[in-house]
């Protein structure tokens, strides 16, 4: 399953399903990507240990791809997150 770091965003494509990830040490909520997931947000918990936290989150498949803004609350960037969402899948991924 793809991969994507809570305060990096990533590459995701119509309809998949993906893990968000967080490897700090509190939580993350993740809000305002209703208009591209099928949830408005999400909680990732916390790593344990060595291991991240995850969370599975799926795109809209009513969406046109292309770049979205989401809002997390670990905002370890200074910036607005972007979920590119593609029509197909980047690297050669299968659904």
């Amino acid at each position: 399953m793809n991969k994507v770091k809570c305060p990096d965003g990533g590459n995701v494509i119509l309809g998949e399903t993906f893990d968000w990830e967080n490897n700090s040490s509190k939580s993350v909520s993740i809000t305002n990507c209703g208009n591209f997931l099928t949830l408005s947000s999400y909680t990732v918990p916390a790593k344990n240990g060595g291991t991240p936290g995850t969370t599975p989150a799926t795109v809209r498949t009513d969406i046109t791809p292309g770049d979205y803004t989401y809002t997390e609350s670990a905002n370890i960037t200074g910036s607005t997150p972007t979920m590119k969402v593609g029509g197909s899948m980047p690297g050669g991924r299968k659904k």
